[in-house]
């Protein structure tokens, strides 16, 4: 692990931009690009720098399929961090088409972590912009199974996740609570702290299904701490609206 990736793990952005700031070869500015992208997706919107970024990979590299998927994916993501910040607008029109053109050209490539990443993020689209679970659930299936083969334990995390939740939606709570709690392990194990916030968070929700109020508040509480801690300014208000919705059950109960 690069010490970049180090510091974007840990939620020091700014840090691992330093960090980067030496280099000029082409991972050093796909790890930029994440960096930005995280940062934009939990503390503070630096959408036009991210899209700056963006595009010159996009420029720097033209004709190279891989970082053309890698630039599809990286834009269908920034649009989906669009959609969880107001979901008002409904699907982003060209969301599933950049993470499904990004799968094709992968699979073309054979890259079995390529895949499982543009795997997922077409399920995403299904699941949580659509709302259809089971269409879904079979992209974290494979997700799940490829990343596993690589040894991508943070790529795990999410499939598995997001396995619980359609898991959850379809009433079997039981293997839902096993998903939640492996990916929560899982990012763990990388040092995420966002992460293992939002996996933190999953859990405690799943636990108020299950009646287990005082559990889920006392872990939605730490998730909160966390999210506190880096700064996150962009998510603290979902933690805020899950720990209030706790603590008004747990007082009806």
């Amino acid at each position: 692990m690069s010490e970049a990736e180090r510091l974007r793990l840990a939620c020091r952005w700014d840090d691992a931009l330093a960090a980067l700031a030496g280099r000029d070869d082409v991972e050093a500015r796909m790890e930029r690009v994440h960096v930005l992208a995280d940062k934009n997706m939990l503390a503070v919107d630096v959408g036009g720098e991210l899209d700056r970024a963006i595009d010159a990979l996009d420029a720097e590299a033209a004709g190279d399929p891989r970082i053309g998927a890698f630039v599809q994916t990286r834009r269908g993501l920034k649009l989906h961090a669009a959609f969880l910040q107001d979901r008002s607008q409904g699907e982003p029109p060209d969301e599933m088409a950049l993470f499904e053109s990004a799968l094709a050209i992968r699979r073309e490539l054979g890259d079995e972590q390529d895949i499982a990443e543009s795997l997922f993020h077409v399920g995403l689209v299904h699941q949580v912009v659509r709302g259809d679970h089971s269409t879904a659930e079979p992209y974290f299936e494979e997700s799940y199974d490829r990343a596993r083969e690589v040894g991508d334990e943070m790529l795990m995390s999410y499939a598995v996740r997001h396995r619980g939740f359609a898991r959850q939606a379809a009433g079997d709570l039981d293997a839902a609570e096993a998903d939640l709690r492996e990916s929560l392990e899982l990012r763990r194990a990388t040092g995420w702290v966002a992460g293992i916030a939002a996996a933190e968070a999953g859990v405690a929700q799943l636990l108020a299904e299950r009646g287990r109020l005082d559990e889920a508040i006392a872990l939605t509480e730490k998730a909160r701490a966390k999210l506190v801690e880096i700064g996150a300014a962009r998510v603290l208000g979902f933690a805020d609206e899950q720990l209030a919705e706790l603590r008004t059950a747990a007082e009806a109960s």
